[in-house]
């Protein structure tokens, strides 16, 4: 990602005030307001891109919204590699997390449901006591 943001801050300075770029597996894509500057928008892509540094490091996509720019970037999901999730360069963790995660949710659930219904009936015999 460091090589994608590095071209976005150049481009950012040197371009038009808008770069949509492609570096491997990083899409990045910056713009500035139109009254911004060429240095003035460089400024703005810098800040951004330190803050996904600083904040965001280790997101597969975000969005950066200052006040005379903007910063889209993702890390394609389809190109990530076996290797690339060993070392924990992204998804979103291995099968038995999700499968843990899915049974505590449906237990979780199963007990709401069950607390709900008992305070139900619960409701409905204090009804039927008073006629």
């Amino acid at each position: 990602m460091s090589n994608a943001f590095d071209e976005i801050r150049s481009c950012g300075i040197n371009g038009n005030g808008f770069c949509d770029l492609s570096i491997g597996k990083v899409h990045v894509m910056a713009q500035c307001v139109g009254n911004l500057g060429g240095c003035d928008c460089g400024v703005c892509v810098n800040k951004a891109v330190q803050i996904v540094h600083d904040e965001c490091s280790y997101s597969l996509v975000g969005e950066i919204y200052l006040d005379g720019c903007y910063l889209s970037y993702s890390y394609d999901n389809n190109k990530i590699s076996s290797h690339d999730l060993d070392e924990g360069k992204g998804g979103y963790g291995n099968g038995k997390q999700k499968l843990a995660a899915i049974v505590v949710g449906g237990v979780v659930a199963t007990i709401l449901l069950g607390v709900v219904y008992y305070f139900l009936k619960s409701c409905g015999k204090k009804d039927d006591d008073y006629w």
